[in-house]
């Protein structure tokens, strides 16, 4: 298990103040402990042997300090954490990392949260309690928001270098880490971009991407003869959403000229592809709704 963080090591600390109880150097890990568990960011581990104290520390009748010296022998470490609590404590938690030099790292947001007077030195006076743990979690909020825009960032840079961009597999992925990652007008249209180049290779997935984006004007051109003409060709490949979009378009006039039955056909393939909602609009058609 990789420690992120153990009371011990500031128990031993010159800093700590001499006399004082082992239990003042948890204070801040239990503090971000209980973010965590907040954020349902706690391994299963803990999660299946202690759900009721970590309901106890959700609630605020056990303080995060406590479980952490109660069943984490006082230690934070990646067996207490989630992939993405993980994630984000090596990025965070961790000293001297990259997100921790462009934004900021756990210690100091924690020392800034409670009392900006004070220095990093004093960590151990502050008190366990719920005023002092909502300006932490104002805090680290923010910071994981922020993490959040990092990781996708990040990944997209690991993703780019290290896979053939050539690739209609790669292109789509990438459509779809821009649609999702980055879900704003600018980034829609780079989306669309990648969809395009995916799409003209035949990747049956893409068709449907491009035909939606030009459907609903998604980073496209508004033209939804244009998207169903995408549709029709991911349809042809079984993708059964295109199918579905197809059945719309027959049947409000979308791109398409009004055709109850056709409607009714294409709908009837969507059903039968898994596309659940095409059952109401069939309904619909034929007067049983």
């Amino acid at each position: 298990m990789a420690k992120y963080d153990d009371v011990s090591w500031h128990f031993d600390g010159a800093k700590f103040p001499k006399g004082e109880p082992i239990e003042l150097g948890a204070t801040h890990i239990g503090m971000f402990f209980k973010w965590c568990a907040i954020n349902n960011l706690i391994s299963e581990e803990h999660t299946q042997r202690n759900s009721e104290e970590l309901k106890q520390v959700r609630t605020g009748q056990l303080s995060g300090r406590d479980f952490v010296m109660d069943f984490c022998d006082g230690v934070l470490g990646s067996d207490d954490l989630t992939e993405t609590g993980n994630r984000f404590a090596e990025d965070y938690y961790n000293d001297n990392t990259d997100f921790g030099k462009k934004c900021a790292e756990y210690s100091g947001d924690y020392c800034r949260a409670i009392d900006q007077g004070r220095e990093h030195g004093e960590i151990y006076e502050f008190e366990d309690n719920p005023f002092n743990f909502d300006a932490v979690q104002s805090i680290v909020d923010d910071r994981f928001n922020e993490w959040k825009v990092y990781d996708v960032v990040r990944d997209l840079k690991q993703f780019i270098e290290n896979e053939n961009l050539e690739d209609a597999d790669n292109q789509y992925a990438l459509g779809q880490f821009y649609t999702i990652g980055y879900p704003t007008s600018a980034h829609k249209k780079t989306a669309y971009g990648w969809f395009q180049k995916s799409a003209d290779q035949g990747h049956k997935e893409a068709e449907y991407r491009v035909g939606l984006c030009h459907f609903k004007s998604q980073g496209a051109k508004f033209d939804q003869d244009l998207g169903c003409e995408w549709f029709l060709k991911s349809a042809e490949q079984g993708v059964a959403i295109a199918c579905f979009y197809l059945g719309q378009a027959y049947h409000y006039g979308d791109g398409k000229e009004v055709d109850k039955i056709e409607a009714a056909a294409w709908y009837s393939k969507a059903l039968a592809g898994g596309v659940i909602s095409a059952k109401d609009q069939l309904e619909y058609i034929n007067g049983k709704a």
